[in-house]
């Protein structure tokens, strides 16, 4: 039975690979920071994927070799197959110090290495757009991921959330693909804000370095792009629904998501202690606000000022 307590039950940290729309939104920053900084974790690999997948793979790069994770991989993926792209304009100002590579790997080629490593210990942990994630699980694998975490889909009544919007077909094929899945929803996400006073715990202990600046300058676009003075850290938090489910409730459920016309991307869901799918239904704000900023304060710390 799927049950986010029981991810850890194995000793040593537990590998995951994040498949993210780097760059667009502050968020995906905050959860690859937060992925370093758990001891809970092992960042296998990272994809990117949705519009400009080079650029979002670039950025992605300098982030972690700026924090020292060299050794992880970062695949380029793909643009969703159908739906609207989303681009905020500020994916190409990560001024981080950094050679670039020439290429990257695909995405998908990245994922049969980690998979080929792992086994069905990798969790797959989706926070963009669908499109990478169900072509990898369409496809006949030697080894299965132990699930998918996915910040997708709005467990509330004829909401949608970008994720699935930008590519319902792909999330379609997801809950088709015989995998587990945990759903992190929209309406779980918007319960937990970031906003100036977490921005300045996590700087406070990194001594005026690069990364503390990236931080501010994409957090504050963000805030500026929504027209507010917060936003909400879905990315980190979903990766909080399996490090901490403590912090959360789940039930089980069934779900579908509607393709095309009017209601394209809706979920539709249905609650039942026999369903095939995990969702989160409450979520500790306070705590996880807390768990989130401490996590990625870890990373800060140990990241001094480079020359």
């Amino acid at each position: 039975m799927l049950d986010p307590r029981g991810l850890f039950h194995d000793a040593g940290p537990l590998p995951i690979l994040i498949d993210t729309d780097f760059a667009t939104n502050v968020d995906d920053l905050l959860a690859v920071l937060f992925a370093v900084g758990s001891e809970k974790l092992e960042l296998a690999a990272v994809t990117t994927v949705h519009g400009l997948p080079d650029v979002r793979a670039r950025a992605a790069r300098r982030v972690l070799d700026f924090v020292g994770a060299f050794s992880v991989p970062v695949g380029a993926g793909r643009a969703p197959v159908q739906g609207e792209l989303f681009v905020s304009g500020y994916e190409s100002t990560y001024a981080l110090p950094g050679t670039d590579p020439d290429h990257f790997p695909s995405a998908s080629e990245v994922f049969r290495e980690v998979s080929g490593q792992h086994g069905d210990n990798l969790v797959v942990v989706a926070i963009g757009p669908l499109t990478n994630v169900a072509s990898w699980l369409s496809e006949p694998l030697e080894h299965r991921p132990r699930c998918v975490v996915a910040m997708a889909g709005c467990f509330r009544k004829g909401g949608t959330d970008r994720n699935v919007q930008s590519d319902a077909v792909a999330a379609r094929r997801l809950v088709e693909a015989g995998i587990p899945v945990i759903f992190v929803g929209i309406e779980i996400c918007r319960q937990v804000t970031y906003d100036t006073n977490d921005l300045y715990e996590i700087q406070k202990g990194g001594n005026g370095s690069e990364l503390c600046e990236l931080l501010e300058v994409q957090s504050k676009n963000w805030w500026n792009f929504k027209g507010a003075g917060f936003s909400n850290p879905c990315d980190p938090l979903t990766l909080l629904a399996f490090t901490s489910p403590s912090l959360f409730e789940f039930q089980r459920t069934d779900v579908s998501f509607v393709v095309g016309g009017e209601l394209n991307g809706q979920t539709v869901w249905s609650d039942h202690d026999s369903g095939q799918f995990l969702r989160a239904t409450a979520v500790d704000s306070e705590r996880a606000r807390c768990a989130i900023v401490s996590t990625i304060n870890r990373v800060v710390r140990t990241t001094g000022p480079h020359s």
